[in-house]
């Protein structure tokens, strides 16, 4: 189960960048991010999550205000959906599927990121509200 995050937790961890060594491999680390348009200090960073087990890995995207969010969401073994409902964003992907999911990161905050079609549930009691499966965190550019 993904525990709760403490937003000032997120707001405190570097955007990662291209080939970034990270300890915590939760955190994704960008495959590509480029200039939005020439002599932008925005990018278009560009992810790949994969979906197995009812969890995503890895499960927390940090990103700038005004990038532009490219995710590859890989559905391993089961049909999932990639939804952050405070941006309305929503995709699914059957079973082996790859699906993209491309939005731009206008605010910031932490943002938790659900999937509403996982067999088991994240909620550890019948009715109790599912939990984020993972988390996306937008900060200020600087």
């Amino acid at each position: 189960q993904l525990p709760t995050i403490n937003p000032q937790l997120l707001a405190n961890l570097p955007v990662p960048e291209v080939r970034s060594v990270l300890k915590d491999k939760n955190i994704a680390i960008p495959l590509a991010a480029v200039e939005s348009t020439p002599g932008a200090k925005t990018k278009i960073r560009q992810f790949t999550i994969q979906a197995y087990k009812s969890t995503f890995k890895p499960n927390i995207i940090l990103v700038y205000a005004g990038d532009i969010v490219r995710v590859n969401l890989i559905a391993s073994d089961n049909i999932y959906d990639f939804t952050i409902p405070a941006l309305n964003i929503s995709q699914t992907a059957q079973k082996g599927e790859t699906k993209g999911i491309e939005f731009q990161a206008t605010n910031t905050g932490t943002f938790d990121i659900f999937c509403s079609l996982c067999t088991e549930p994240a909620s550890t009691q019948r009715g109790e509200p599912d939990k984020p499966r993972g988390y996306l965190g937008v900060k200020a550019l600087h």
